[in-house]
């Protein structure tokens, strides 16, 4: 008799045995895989970002170092491949000499007319000398090398090249110098040609220079004018400037006009012109200056005072690449670099003052001399031990530090590449140096501090990846990018997490579920749209629709949620039996007439809105259309000094007090006089300068920041209003009988928090203005069509489904038998719901957060298309910004593999990377504390 079915063994078959195991190794190894591939990824990214941080190296050439022979150098110039160098000496001959053997391969005078100057100004980063004969004539001489590539025993060409010819074939075959210039091997079967140029220009004689110039100093321009300044040893000279002219039909020609200076005190010790004309700059040994400032058709002591402190002298000095920084360097072993920047508060004559950008010791000895790169900001700085260090200026970054094969170091100079650097002692010995860069642009202080560019008064965060010129410095700070960052994902949040959370507790709790089987695939759907259809819409369709009906949009905020929550406070006064009768998508439904309803009467009341607070003063109206009177010097505010221009918060303060600025004036608004009334008042209807304008508004063009703060604070103050509400008549509601009478306190009760609110906000709106803040320097600004708003808007409808769908998951996996215990208590489905379901749920609605902020953080097409893509840094609702995920879709198809540029953009994905891992690991420490929690419901 076979045993009963209840004691049978039931036997797993071999087949399935076999499958599950082969499931669980695949799941295993597909598990293990991924994170081999994760970890892979970032130490890719490690490894592409390390050089950024890691310095560069210097390596003495093989030989030792050579006896040119030359006698003592002023200065140094080396070709393209440091084959070849030349000298300048005190006598002012240029001797180019091999590198290889010192051998003398060219020599010639700087002056045409071959006696020595009475003054010269050391060859700038472009190799340029301005030099003054005895005949007080001056010379522009630049110094540059010719190179021609050769083939096999072809001969150089005969025009091009100056000073150089070769002897025979065997010249070419055996790399060695020429009569004017040298061969030098390139590899397969090819040589290269280097010649010494020298291109001289004769300056016309300048009126106004009353003796032999000591002291010269030139400058040229990004549009090609020369600056000059001269000085006799008086102190007293000329500021002297070109512009070249090119008639119709007829050869360029070059006009000089020239300006005297002011007398001066004592002749200083060097002299500098900045390329911009701003500041002519006499710098003085014991650590004095004098700038002066040149203003139409003379020159003017502009300020004076100390580049260095107290007890420290000036050793060397020098122009940065660019000719608008002077570096300086101490006899304490520090480098400073100084520039003009506009300070309306400075009190000069022309609104500058001179700036100490950067300020870093590079040794414990005096700096003896100092050399600037051609193609860079490099400069390289030779101390009284023998030790040379090449620093980026703009970084801060220490290049390379090397320590010279002689004493007495007397010139110096980087090669044009800034690959070899060559040291020459008051002997005539030279000695070279191999130099491997690394990243200089890139450091610490670069990426992430706040270093001060040229032109600024204090550091900045700026990204600016490219630049029209070797002049320009590169700002490639990623703070704007990381704020961008936050700031996307921080508005999509604001919209998305609310929404979503909200549609999950309602289909999870108040649905039917025949409803939600409608309505959760409906909400998912949305998921599949792509990102870059999202932002699509956003550029085309969201976003200039935003900017035409912006002030109905954001009345429609305030007043739908209003009308919303109005009509679920109507709806408790509905009959029991009508009120069970609707159900599911009827009350969607209802919901969705109370909100078109809302709509509605947004549009209707924007007018009355915008114009109770957003309408000009007769006093703005009168000032914009030009009905004003120049303030009295007397009755000038005082803290604006001798100002060209202001601010927005500037302007906004100088309007409190009635006052506009208008081309450099104060004035104040005066209703015009009989004779002209009409023609104001036709200028103001015709152009609309006394009806309300929001953007005008919002622009800074009139009006106070009160409206704004009621707009920003109201959902704040009811958020406050509705909790106080709600905890004043907790007590008193358990106490009412009937469900009408509920409804009918509830309806009051919202009525008092929409009240209470309204005086909640009104108090700190008037409260912050009379502090002095306005919201248009913080969340409101200036309005751009494509603005953080639509990037919110879109980027919420993007992660809406991902924060919906787990969110509502973990919400149905709550036990049902701690909702019937909650209803069986007496509590209704809402009490449930928010302090049942949800603390239980908490878990997984935080990941569903956290993974909705990781989708936000890493969108790329709807930032990218939705807002300006520019590296801005402000919380304005309506302004751009950029992305690290955006910045790195624009600008990698562009970058150079390898690049300091390419390794910044692999830079910006490892700090994705960390972004996103950070966010994952929260949520899971956070998931399982709760889940763990919650282990024993």
């Amino acid at each position: 008799m076979p045993p009963p079915a209840s004691a049978r063994t039931r036997r797993t078959r071999a087949l399935v045995k076999a499958e599950d195991r082969v499931a669980r190794t695949v799941i295993t190894l597909g598990g293990i895989s991924v994170v081999v591939a994760v970890l892979g990824i970032c130490v890719y990214l490690l490894l592409t970002v390390l050089p950024l941080f890691e310095g560069g190296s210097a390596s003495p050439r093989p030989d030792a170092p050579i006896d040119s022979g030359i006698g003592s150098p002023l200065a140094i110039v080396m070709d393209e491949d440091a084959a070849a160098a030349t000298v300048l000496t005190a006598d002012g001959t240029l001797r180019t000499i091999r590198l290889a053997d010192g051998s003398l391969i060219d020599e010639r005078p700087l002056l045409e007319s071959g006696g020595p100057p009475t003054a010269m100004q050391p060859p700038d980063p472009s190799a340029t000398i301005l030099a003054a004969g005895a005949d007080r004539s001056l010379t522009l001489a630049t110094l540059d090398f010719a190179s021609t590539l050769l083939s096999v025993g072809s001969a150089p060409p005969a025009t091009g090249v100056v000073g150089a010819r070769i002897e025979d074939a065997r010249a070419v075959l055996d790399p060695t110098r020429t009569t004017g210039g040298l061969v030098r091997a390139t590899g397969a079967g090819e040589h290269r040609l280097i010649v010494p140029i020298v291109r001289r220009a004769q300056i016309p004689a300048l009126d106004g220079m009353p003796g032999t110039p000591t002291r010269l100093a030139t400058a040229e321009s990004r549009s090609g004018d020369r600056y000059l300044v001269a000085l006799d040893a008086q102190g007293q000279g000329i500021f002297a400037s070109s512009r070249t002219i090119t008639p119709l039909g007829e050869a360029p020609r070059t006009q000089w006009t020239s300006i005297p200076l002011p007398p001066l005190d004592a002749v200083p010790d060097w002299l500098f012109v900045t390329a911009d004309a701003q500041a002519i700059l006499l710098v003085h040994r014991d650590g004095r200056f004098v700038r002066l400032a040149p203003a139409g058709s003379s020159v003017a002591i502009a300020e004076s005072g100390r580049l260095v402190p107290e007890g420290t002298s000036i050793t060397a000095a020098t122009m940065l690449l660019g000719g608008l920084s002077v570096v300086v360097g101490d006899d304490a072993g520090a480098v400073h670099a100084f520039f003009t920047a506009p300070d309306p508060d400075a009190g000069t004559t022309d609104a500058f003052r001179l700036i100490e950008g950067h300020n870093f010791r590079v040794s414990d000895a005096p700096i003896t001399a100092l050399a600037p790169a051609s193609r860079d900001r490099l400069i390289l700085a030779a101390d009284a031990n023998g030790r040379a260090t090449l620093v980026h200026m703009t970084s801060q970054k220490v290049v390379a530090t090397l320590a010279a094969r002689l004493d007495n170091l007397a010139a110096l100079r980087p090669s044009p590449r800034a690959d070899a650097i060559a040291l020459a002692d008051a002997a005539g010995r030279i000695d070279l140096w191999s130099v491997t860069l690394g990243h200089p642009k890139a450091s610490m202080h670069a990426l992430f501090g706040r270093p001060v560019y040229e032109g600024q008064r204090e550091g900045e965060y700026v990204y600016q990846s490219s630049a029209g010129s070797d002049r320009a410095e590169l700002k490639m700070s990623l703070v704007p990018l990381l704020f961008g960052t936050l700031k996307a994902t921080i508005f999509a949040t604001i919209f998305a997490v609310p929404l979503a959370v909200l549609a999950a507790v309602y289909t999870s709790e108040f649905v039917s579920p025949r409803s939600r089987r409608f309505i959760k695939p409906t909400i998912e759907l949305m998921a599949s749209l792509p990102s870059v259809v999202l932002g699509f819409v956003a550029a085309i369709v969201v976003a200039p629709l935003l900017a035409s009906i912006l002030p109905q949009a954001l009345t429609c905020m305030v007043v739908v949620p209003i009308v919303v929550l109005l009509g679920a406070q109507v709806w408790q006064l509905a009959p029991p039996r009508v009120a069970t009768r609707v159900r599911g998508m009827g009350q969607v439904g209802l919901v969705a007439i109370a909100a078109g309803i809302g709509v509605l009467a947004g549009a209707a009341l924007t007018p009355a809105f915008q114009a109770a607070l957003f309408s000009p003063s007769r006093a703005e109206a009168l000032a914009r259309a030009g009905s004003v009177e120049t303030v009295a010097a007397e009755d000038r505010p005082t803290w604006i000094g001798d100002r060209r221009s202001l601010s927005p918060p500037e302007t906004r303060r100088l309007r409190d007090q009635g006052l506009y600025f208008r081309s450099g004036n104060v004035v104040r608004p005066v209703e015009p006089p009989a004779e002209r009334a009409a023609d104001v008042q036709a200028i103001i209807e015709r152009n609309g300068l006394d009806r309300p304008d929001l953007r005008a508004w919002l622009n800074g063009t009139y009006g106070g920041p009160v409206p704004g703060w009621l707009g920003v604070l109201f959902p704040p103050a009811m958020i406050i209003a509705w909790i106080v509400a709600h905890w004043l008549t907790a007590t008193p509601f358990r106490s009412l009988g009937s469900n009408r009478a509920v409804a009918i306190a509830g309806l009051l009760r919202f009525g008092a928090i929409l009240l209470g609110a309204a005086l909640l906000d009104a108090a700190a709106s008037f409260g912050l203005a009379a502090a002095g803040l306005d919201p248009r320097d913080s969340i409101l600004g200036p309005f751009s069509v494509r603005n953080s708003t639509v990037v919110g808007i879109i980027m919420g409808f993007a992660i809406i489904p991902i924060i919906y769908t787990i969110a509502e998951d973990a919400m149905r996996g709550v036990p049902e038998g701690l909702r019937l215990a909650s209803l069986g208590a007496g509590a209704t489905p809402w009490q449930t719901a928010v302090r049942v379901v949800l603390p239980v749920a908490a878990s997984g609605i935080f990941s569903a957060c956290m993974i909705g902020l990781g989708r936000a953080v890493g969108e790329t097409m709807i930032v990218l298309m939705a807002t300006g893509n520019s590296p801005e840094m402000n919380w304005n609702m309506f302004s751009g910004f950029r992305t690290l995920a955006a910045n790195i879709a624009v600008e990698l198809p562009e970058s150079d593999k390898g690049s300091t540029h390419y390794r910044v953009l692999f830079l910006c994905g490892l700090l994705l990377f960390a972004l996103t891992f950070l966010i994952n690991t929260t949520a899971e420490i956070v998931r399982q504390h709760v889940r763990r929690r919650n282990a024993s419901l």
